[in-house]
């Protein structure tokens, strides 16, 4: 790992698929004031405790980050992720969590509050996200078991409502407004809602419209 004194300089940082990289080794991050691009995809066993110290503000300006990539960790939880969002500059344009399958919307809700100006967020194969956590929706309470009879009767009931569609409630995609790429592959609680009605992103064709400006779309 790179120290304080020798690499202070040092603007890139790739350290991918370092099987055997802990949190321990993330500390040494604090010092690099100067790093634009943190590569450490496939280090399976950092939760990101470490590491949001690291970028955090006790060792003064968080480093001048512009992209972030911790795909295929699979330890990193929300906990560790919702403690770095914060921190990390408003430079920030790249964001891979792809594969972080214990994330759920509580991160995606924090990335819409904090890092707005961010071009690229993939989420792919982050299974926990839903509907409500893209849209800034409170999170719906369960519902109790209807019948066929009584099912029929709600979606009636909706269909005829004059009520307007729920109305944001907390952050959504809509505040990432420079996004031009956008990973949600295998998201598998998602439907049509969280990219055709909110996004502003056409489905056929991910063309942009207004709205999110979605260059690019994934979503298989």
């Amino acid at each position: 790992m790179p120290s304080e004194r020798g690499l202070r300089h040092l603007r890139h940082l790739s350290l991918g698929k370092l099987q055997r990289l802990t949190d321990a080794g993330c500390t040494a991050l604090g010092g690099l004031r100067e790093l634009q691009s943190l590569d450490m995809a496939e280090c399976c066993l950092v939760s990101g405790r470490e590491l949001a110290q690291a970028l955090g503000t006790a060792r003064g300006t968080p480093p001048p980050l512009t992209s972030l990539r911790l795909a295929y960790c699979s330890s990193l939880k929300d906990a560790s992720v919702l403690s770095m969002i914060p921190v990390l500059s408003s430079s920030l344009r790249v964001l891979d969590l792809s594969s972080c399958v214990t994330l759920t919307n509580r991160t995606m809700q924090a990335i819409c509050s904090y890092l707005t100006h961010l071009s690229v967020l993939r989420l792919a194969w982050c299974k926990e996200l839903c509907d409500w956590g893209l849209l800034g929706l409170e999170e719906p309470n369960e519902e109790p078991a209807l019948g066929p009879q009584s099912h029929a009767e709600l979606k009636h009931q909706a269909s005829d409502s004059t009520d307007p569609s729920p109305q944001p409630q907390g952050p959504s995609l809509l505040k990432l407004q420079a996004l031009q790429e956008l990973d949600l592959t295998a998201c598998s609680k998602l439907t049509d809602a969280s990219l055709a009605k909110n996004t502003g992103c056409h489905y056929s064709g991910m063309q942009a419209a207004p709205g999110v400006g979605c260059g690019h779309v994934s979503w298989y």
